[in-house]
């Protein structure tokens, strides 16, 4: 009788190669995983420094033109700091204006608005303000320079990430 050669796998061979082929792919899957959501993490960072610049650059064209700063206070020779500046406007439809957080469903925005009717005038932050995070400081030294500190949050994908943003304004009016 002639001996038959047979080629092939056992299936000890079969299952130790699939064990290895199912580990690449895990440690593969695992990579993939976390490159994206890196990648989710940095374009939520960029649009997060994009909004920041937006809102900044609207709350000091608000301060920068504002004829009177009525809060916080000046006091000379002592910072003070407040969550809401009340300013006036020198738009005659409504001189009268607060910048301050939102509340409710404006919670994570901040919100400028006239005082007289509490009617919004602007609504900033595009909903990434963190809460209790808006301060304006005026400084002992100049009544018309005012610092504005403000967070930002991401919208996370596995994580909160905060973006601390602040500015200096000079009021363009001494009659503050």
């Amino acid at each position: 009788m002639k001996k038959m050669n047979r080629s092939g796998f056992s299936l000890t061979e079969l299952l130790v190669a699939v064990a290895v082929t199912a580990l690449l792919l895990a440690a593969t899957f695992g990579v993939l995983a976390t490159s994206i959501l890196s990648f989710q993490n940095t374009a939520d960072q960029g649009a997060n420094v994009q909004i920041s610049r937006d809102a900044l650059n609207q709350i000091s064209n608000e301060i920068r033109n504002a004829t009177a700063i009525q809060n916080p206070a000046f006091t000379s020779g002592t910072a003070t700091t407040g969550t809401v500046l009340d300013y006036t406007s020198p738009d005659t439809a409504s001189p009268n204006r607060r910048i301050t957080l939102g509340t409710g469903t404006d919670a994570k925005n901040v919100m400028i608005v006239n005082r007289d009717t509490s009617a919004v005038i602007a609504r900033v932050g595009q909903g990434r303000v963190k809460p209790a995070s808006l301060s304006f400081v005026r400084s002992g030294a100049d009544q018309r320079v005012i610092t504005v500190d403000l967070v930002f949050q991401s919208n996370s994908y596995g994580g909160s990430i905060d973006t601390p943003v602040s500015t200096v304004v000079t009021t363009l009016n001494s009659g503050t």
